[in-house]
Protein backbone atom coordinates (compact mmCIF):
# COMPACT_ATOMS: atom_id res chain seq x y z
CA UNK A 1 0.00 0.00 0.00
CA UNK A 2 1.22 3.42 -1.03
CA UNK A 3 0.97 5.94 1.88
CA UNK A 4 1.34 9.80 0.33
CA UNK A 5 2.13 12.37 2.00
CA UNK A 6 3.32 16.06 0.62
CA UNK A 7 6.09 16.96 3.21
CA UNK A 8 9.67 14.70 3.23
CA UNK A 9 9.37 15.62 7.35
CA UNK A 10 5.98 13.81 7.32
CA UNK A 11 7.41 11.21 4.90
CA UNK A 12 10.10 10.80 7.53
CA UNK A 13 7.83 10.10 10.36
CA UNK A 14 5.20 7.56 7.97
CA UNK A 15 8.38 5.48 8.17
CA UNK A 16 9.26 5.41 11.55
CA UNK A 17 5.88 5.00 12.31
CA UNK A 18 5.83 2.19 10.25
CA UNK A 19 8.57 0.59 12.50
CA UNK A 20 6.86 1.05 15.68
CA UNK A 21 5.70 -1.79 17.89
CA UNK A 22 2.97 -2.13 20.68
CA UNK A 23 4.82 -0.24 23.63
CA UNK A 24 6.36 2.20 21.46
CA UNK A 25 10.08 1.50 20.11
CA UNK A 26 13.23 2.81 21.74
CA UNK A 27 16.03 4.79 19.64
CA UNK A 28 18.04 6.81 19.53
CA UNK A 29 16.99 10.27 20.80
CA UNK A 30 19.23 14.53 20.89
CA UNK A 31 18.32 16.79 22.77
CA UNK A 32 19.62 20.14 22.43
CA UNK A 33 19.35 23.21 24.17
CA UNK A 34 19.66 26.97 23.39
CA UNK A 35 19.99 29.63 25.62
CA UNK A 36 21.39 29.67 29.32
CA UNK A 37 19.67 26.97 31.64
CA UNK A 38 21.17 26.55 35.45
CA UNK A 39 21.47 22.51 35.93
CA UNK A 40 18.35 22.66 37.67
CA UNK A 41 16.33 23.69 34.77
CA UNK A 42 17.79 21.40 32.78
CA UNK A 43 17.55 18.48 34.96
CA UNK A 44 14.00 19.51 35.20
CA UNK A 45 13.61 20.13 31.78
CA UNK A 46 14.90 16.22 30.63
CA UNK A 47 12.54 14.75 33.38
CA UNK A 48 9.67 16.58 31.51
CA UNK A 49 10.95 15.42 28.07
CA UNK A 50 11.18 11.49 29.25
CA UNK A 51 8.10 11.56 31.00
CA UNK A 52 6.68 12.77 27.70
CA UNK A 53 8.22 9.84 25.88
CA UNK A 54 7.20 6.86 27.84
CA UNK A 55 3.75 8.63 27.47
CA UNK A 56 3.77 8.81 24.16
CA UNK A 57 5.07 5.41 23.47
CA UNK A 58 2.52 3.78 26.33
CA UNK A 59 0.07 5.12 23.55
CA UNK A 60 1.65 3.80 20.63
CA UNK A 61 -0.51 2.36 17.57
CA UNK A 62 1.33 0.58 14.95
CA UNK A 63 0.84 1.99 11.72
CA UNK A 64 2.32 -1.11 9.60
CA UNK A 65 3.24 -1.68 6.01
CA UNK A 66 6.36 -0.88 4.26
CA UNK A 67 8.42 2.00 4.79
CA UNK A 68 9.29 1.87 1.29
CA UNK A 69 6.02 2.93 0.26
CA UNK A 70 5.75 6.06 2.02
CA UNK A 71 5.88 8.79 -0.81
CA UNK A 72 6.32 12.61 -0.76
CA UNK A 73 4.99 14.90 -3.16
CA UNK A 74 7.09 17.87 -1.86
CA UNK A 75 6.21 20.29 -4.97
CA UNK A 76 4.62 22.89 -3.68
CA UNK A 77 1.91 23.16 -5.99
CA UNK A 78 0.21 26.16 -4.18
CA UNK A 79 2.27 27.87 -5.48
CA UNK A 80 2.94 29.05 -9.33
CA UNK A 81 2.02 27.40 -12.79
CA UNK A 82 0.30 24.52 -12.59
CA UNK A 83 -0.98 24.23 -15.89
CA UNK A 84 2.68 23.26 -17.81
CA UNK A 85 3.88 19.79 -18.46
CA UNK A 86 6.17 18.03 -15.56
CA UNK A 87 8.76 17.40 -18.19
CA UNK A 88 12.08 19.44 -18.84
CA UNK A 89 12.74 22.83 -17.26
CA UNK A 90 9.34 23.07 -16.24
CA UNK A 91 7.78 26.22 -13.87
CA UNK A 92 7.10 23.68 -11.91
CA UNK A 93 10.74 22.22 -10.98
CA UNK A 94 12.52 26.11 -10.67
CA UNK A 95 9.20 26.14 -8.24
CA UNK A 96 10.92 23.24 -5.92
CA UNK A 97 14.07 25.10 -6.43
CA UNK A 98 13.53 28.20 -5.24
CA UNK A 99 11.13 26.78 -2.29
CA UNK A 100 13.79 24.09 -1.09
CA UNK A 101 16.99 25.55 -2.30
CA UNK A 102 16.82 29.45 -1.18
CA UNK A 103 19.15 29.77 2.08
CA UNK A 104 17.73 32.02 4.72
CA UNK A 105 20.49 31.53 6.81
CA UNK A 106 24.07 32.36 5.59
CA UNK A 107 25.17 34.57 2.82
CA UNK A 108 25.10 32.01 0.46
CA UNK A 109 22.12 32.73 -1.57
CA UNK A 110 21.88 28.65 -2.79
CA UNK A 111 22.20 25.21 -1.78
CA UNK A 112 22.01 21.81 -3.39
CA UNK A 113 19.71 19.14 -2.95
CA UNK A 114 16.51 20.92 -4.88
CA UNK A 115 17.05 18.46 -8.38
CA UNK A 116 17.38 15.52 -5.87
CA UNK A 117 14.46 16.12 -4.53
CA UNK A 118 12.66 16.82 -7.81
CA UNK A 119 13.78 13.69 -9.20
CA UNK A 120 12.28 12.09 -6.23
CA UNK A 121 9.19 14.00 -6.93
CA UNK A 122 8.75 12.49 -10.81
CA UNK A 123 9.75 9.05 -9.47
CA UNK A 124 6.86 9.07 -7.07
CA UNK A 125 4.35 10.77 -9.28
CA UNK A 126 5.18 7.74 -12.16
CA UNK A 127 4.56 5.09 -9.14
CA UNK A 128 1.57 6.76 -7.92
CA UNK A 129 0.47 6.97 -11.64
CA UNK A 130 1.07 3.02 -12.44
CA UNK A 131 -0.36 1.56 -9.03
CA UNK A 132 -3.04 -0.25 -8.75
CA UNK A 133 -3.40 -1.17 -5.24
CA UNK A 134 -4.27 0.73 -1.87
CA UNK A 135 -3.38 3.81 -1.64
CA UNK A 136 -3.71 5.88 1.48
CA UNK A 137 -3.62 9.73 1.26
CA UNK A 138 -2.38 11.72 4.83
CA UNK A 139 -3.60 15.29 4.18
CA UNK A 140 -4.52 18.38 6.52
CA UNK A 141 -5.18 21.75 5.30
CA UNK A 142 -1.92 23.29 4.56
CA UNK A 143 -2.35 24.97 1.31
CA UNK A 144 0.67 22.13 -0.39
CA UNK A 145 -1.13 19.65 0.90
CA UNK A 146 -4.78 20.39 -0.25
CA UNK A 147 -3.40 21.07 -3.79
CA UNK A 148 -1.47 17.79 -3.58
CA UNK A 149 -4.82 15.86 -2.81
CA UNK A 150 -6.31 17.02 -5.87
CA UNK A 151 -2.82 16.68 -8.17
CA UNK A 152 -3.19 13.01 -6.69
CA UNK A 153 -6.88 12.54 -7.86
CA UNK A 154 -5.99 13.57 -11.02
CA UNK A 155 -3.36 11.23 -11.67
CA UNK A 156 -5.26 8.18 -10.17
CA UNK A 157 -8.96 9.03 -11.61
CA UNK A 158 -8.53 6.76 -14.21
CA UNK A 159 -6.64 3.97 -12.03
CA UNK A 160 -7.69 0.43 -10.40
CA UNK A 161 -6.17 2.19 -7.20
CA UNK A 162 -8.22 1.79 -3.78
CA UNK A 163 -8.15 5.16 -2.61
CA UNK A 164 -8.38 6.64 0.74
CA UNK A 165 -8.23 9.57 3.02
CA UNK A 166 -6.72 10.58 6.72
CA UNK A 167 -8.39 13.54 7.04
CA UNK A 168 -6.30 16.61 9.59
CA UNK A 169 -5.20 15.16 13.03
CA UNK A 170 -7.55 15.07 15.91
CA UNK A 171 -7.04 17.35 19.33
CA UNK A 172 -5.30 14.19 21.73
CA UNK A 173 -6.51 14.05 25.12
CA UNK A 174 -2.92 13.43 26.69
CA UNK A 175 -3.70 12.03 30.25
CA UNK A 176 -2.42 14.27 31.68
CA UNK A 177 -5.25 17.02 32.04
CA UNK A 178 -3.60 18.58 28.86
CA UNK A 179 -4.70 18.22 25.39
CA UNK A 180 -2.38 18.12 22.14
CA UNK A 181 -3.39 20.05 18.92
CA UNK A 182 -1.83 20.25 15.88
CA UNK A 183 -2.14 22.38 12.56
CA UNK A 184 -1.05 19.42 10.67
CA UNK A 185 0.70 16.13 9.99
CA UNK A 186 3.86 17.83 10.21
CA UNK A 187 3.47 18.10 13.47
CA UNK A 188 1.98 14.63 15.21
CA UNK A 189 4.58 12.32 16.41
CA UNK A 190 5.22 8.89 14.80
CA UNK A 191 3.51 6.94 17.52
CA UNK A 192 0.32 8.50 16.89
CA UNK A 193 -0.06 7.87 13.19
CA UNK A 194 -1.45 4.59 13.79
CA UNK A 195 -4.28 5.72 16.01
CA UNK A 196 -4.78 8.19 13.27
CA UNK A 197 -5.24 5.61 10.52
CA UNK A 198 -7.65 4.39 12.00
CA UNK A 199 -10.09 7.80 10.94
CA UNK A 200 -9.58 7.08 7.16
CA UNK A 201 -12.21 7.70 4.57
CA UNK A 202 -12.45 5.14 1.94
CA UNK A 203 -13.12 7.56 -1.70
CA UNK A 204 -15.34 6.12 -3.98
CA UNK A 205 -14.48 6.40 -7.38
CA UNK A 206 -17.25 9.47 -8.23
CA UNK A 207 -15.67 11.56 -5.25
CA UNK A 208 -12.24 10.77 -6.91
CA UNK A 209 -13.44 12.24 -9.92
CA UNK A 210 -15.00 15.12 -8.50
CA UNK A 211 -11.57 16.13 -6.86
CA UNK A 212 -9.73 15.19 -10.27
CA UNK A 213 -11.96 17.70 -12.15
CA UNK A 214 -11.90 20.39 -9.17
CA UNK A 215 -8.00 20.13 -10.00
CA UNK A 216 -8.09 20.79 -13.63
CA UNK A 217 -10.64 23.56 -12.73
CA UNK A 218 -7.76 24.89 -11.04
CA UNK A 219 -4.96 24.52 -13.49
CA UNK A 220 -7.65 25.95 -16.22
CA UNK A 221 -7.26 29.24 -13.66
CA UNK A 222 -3.74 28.92 -13.29
CA UNK A 223 -3.45 31.24 -10.43
CA UNK A 224 0.02 32.79 -8.77
CA UNK A 225 -1.22 31.17 -5.57
CA UNK A 226 -3.84 28.98 -4.11
CA UNK A 227 -4.92 29.34 -0.56
CA UNK A 228 -7.96 27.78 1.49
CA UNK A 229 -10.94 30.18 1.45
CA UNK A 230 -13.89 29.00 3.91
CA UNK A 231 -12.73 25.34 3.82
CA UNK A 232 -12.12 25.38 -0.26
CA UNK A 233 -8.84 25.70 -1.92
CA UNK A 234 -9.47 28.34 -3.94
CA UNK A 235 -6.68 30.23 -6.55
CA UNK A 236 -5.60 34.22 -5.18
CA UNK A 237 -3.14 36.76 -6.76
CA UNK A 238 0.34 36.60 -5.59
CA UNK A 239 0.18 39.19 -3.00
CA UNK A 240 -2.85 37.62 -1.05
CA UNK A 241 -0.22 37.17 2.34
CA UNK A 242 0.84 40.36 2.14
CA UNK A 243 -1.53 42.23 3.81
CA UNK A 244 -1.23 39.36 6.73
CA UNK A 245 2.86 40.11 6.73
CA UNK A 246 1.48 43.98 7.27
CA UNK A 247 -0.52 43.09 10.03
CA UNK A 248 1.76 40.57 11.88
CA UNK A 249 4.19 43.72 11.88
CA UNK A 250 2.25 46.63 12.41
CA UNK A 251 4.56 49.84 13.22
CA UNK A 252 7.21 47.07 15.13
CA UNK A 253 10.80 46.41 13.75
CA UNK A 254 11.13 42.65 13.83
CA UNK A 255 13.89 39.96 13.01
CA UNK A 256 12.78 38.20 10.41
CA UNK A 257 12.21 34.91 12.03
CA UNK A 258 9.65 36.46 14.24
CA UNK A 259 7.69 37.98 11.67
CA UNK A 260 7.57 34.99 9.37
CA UNK A 261 6.15 32.68 12.81
CA UNK A 262 3.82 35.22 13.33
CA UNK A 263 2.58 34.81 9.73
CA UNK A 264 2.34 30.97 10.01
CA UNK A 265 0.43 30.80 13.36
CA UNK A 266 -1.76 34.09 11.63
CA UNK A 267 -2.59 31.66 8.06
CA UNK A 268 -2.83 27.74 9.09
CA UNK A 269 -0.07 26.00 7.42
CA UNK A 270 1.04 28.72 5.13
CA UNK A 271 4.48 27.54 3.67
CA UNK A 272 7.33 29.45 5.67
CA UNK A 273 9.73 30.02 2.39
CA UNK A 274 6.44 31.59 1.12
CA UNK A 275 6.24 33.99 3.41
CA UNK A 276 9.80 34.60 2.86
CA UNK A 277 9.56 35.40 -0.43
CA UNK A 278 7.03 37.47 -0.12
CA UNK A 279 8.65 39.73 2.38
CA UNK A 280 11.89 39.61 0.42
CA UNK A 281 9.24 40.74 -3.24
CA UNK A 282 7.81 43.34 -0.93
CA UNK A 283 11.62 44.60 0.13
CA UNK A 284 12.13 44.66 -3.83
CA UNK A 285 8.94 46.74 -4.27
CA UNK A 286 9.98 49.48 -1.40
CA UNK A 287 6.88 48.31 0.68
CA UNK A 288 8.80 46.96 3.67
CA UNK A 289 12.65 47.73 4.24
CA UNK A 290 15.30 45.18 5.95
CA UNK A 291 18.25 45.82 7.55
CA UNK A 292 20.67 43.12 6.52
CA UNK A 293 22.54 40.83 8.56
CA UNK A 294 24.48 37.57 7.80
CA UNK A 295 21.44 36.12 5.72
CA UNK A 296 17.68 36.60 5.80
CA UNK A 297 16.98 35.37 8.87
CA UNK A 298 19.67 37.39 10.40
CA UNK A 299 18.16 40.61 8.87
CA UNK A 300 15.28 43.18 10.61
CA UNK A 301 12.27 43.70 8.75
CA UNK A 302 10.07 47.25 9.34
CA UNK A 303 7.79 49.02 7.38
CA UNK A 304 8.86 51.48 5.02
CA UNK A 305 6.63 54.24 6.09
CA UNK A 306 4.88 53.79 9.36
CA UNK A 307 1.07 54.04 9.95
CA UNK A 308 -0.96 57.25 10.15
Amino acid sequence: MLQLCFNESVAGALKFAMRIKPGGEDGATAIGFIGDMSDAEMDAELERINADMMRRQAAAIPLGGDPGEALALPMYLSIGDIRAPLSGECPRKEVVRRMIGRNYYGAENFIDGADEVWRNCLDAVERIKSHSGRVRIWCDFAPDSGAGLLFAAALLDDSDAEVSVVPPPCPMDRGDGEVERFSGWGEVCPEYFGREAEREILLDKLVLHMLAERWKELQAQNAPLRAFINGGLIGVGEDFYDGFILNALGDEELKAPALVGRVVGACLGVCDRLICERILAMAETGKLVLEPGDGFYDSVVKRAQKRL
